[in-house]
């Protein structure tokens, strides 16, 4: 049971730093959320993950990596 409880606490860990460093390169680089979700996406983080991350809810992450999806499609068609 501590092991469970060591692990959730790392990962929450891992996503305070991951929300820190992603407020540093906005703060930087004027990156949008759509931005900073698909690129949290592109890293292979699951859409629930991502809206644990960024504070959206996962409703709003799926909908902005389906945005981006139909996108890309249009693009290459």
């Amino acid at each position: 049971m501590k092991s469970v409880n060591t692990d959730q606490s790392v990962v929450k860990r891992l996503n305070v730093m991951i929300a820190l460093m992603l407020d540093q390169m906005g703060e930087n680089q004027g990156t949008s959320m759509a931005a900073k979700i698909v690129k949290l996406a592109a890293f292979g983080l699951a859409p629930s993950d991502i809206a644990e991350i960024v504070g959206k809810p996962l409703n709003f992450v799926t909908a902005t990596l389906s945005q981006r999806n139909a996108t890309k499609k249009g693009k290459k068609s």
